[in-house]
């Protein structure tokens, strides 16, 4: 038996199933932004900063000035489509990972392959906006790596993308 050392590893990366490489499977845990707060950060990021070659993705003539509640709204009425209120995904390629069903972040197969990992393949996931709660959560799981953790962190800002007077809470009622 080979004295195996202790790793962490901190990267942006797709869940992967190590053992269909006759690997052991590592113990993932993370961390991630709750989605709809998430959706509407990045909503007013693309729409108040993207680049000029990028601008496609939130036409300036559509919805600049309008927000997300509005942009929703509209869709539902018809009057522009999901584009102009698009947001990528991520979160179901990162816990899919890259084999079969996840090529196709939209699909419903992707998304109950991710929802599998995150259940069955992950000792933890936790939101950002409650990162205390989060780290909690990792002490009592992993105490032997996280003992401790939750006494270090800090509030984590209020989100800088989402203008005063708006959030994700006018989005849940639509």
């Amino acid at each position: 038996v080979q004295n195996k050392k202790r790793m962490m590893y901190d990267e942006h990366a797709a869940f992967m199933d190590f053992t269909a490489f006759d690997l052991d499977q590592p113990v993932y845990v993370n961390s991630i932004r709750e989605p709809l707060e998430r959706y509407a950060s990045h909503y007013y990021y693309v729409r108040d900063n993207v680049q000029n070659s990028q601008r496609h993705l939130c036409p300036a003539n559509k919805m600049q000035g309008t927000g997300l509640a509005d942009c929703l709204n509209a869709v539902q009425a018809g009057n522009c489509t999901m584009t102009e209120c698009s947001v990528t995904l991520y979160l179901t390629r990162f816990f899919c990972g890259n084999d079969g069903p996840c090529h196709d972040a939209e699909s419903r197969a992707s998304l109950r392959e991710a929802l599998f990992n995150i259940f069955y393949q992950y000792a933890a996931v936790g939101y950002l906006e409650n990162l205390k709660d989060t780290w909690y959560v990792l002490e009592q799981r992993m105490p032997s790596w996280f003992a401790g953790g939750s006494n270090h962190v800090r509030a984590r800002p209020a989100n800088r993308h989402v203008p005063a007077g708006h959030s994700s809470r006018a989005v849940t009622s639509l």
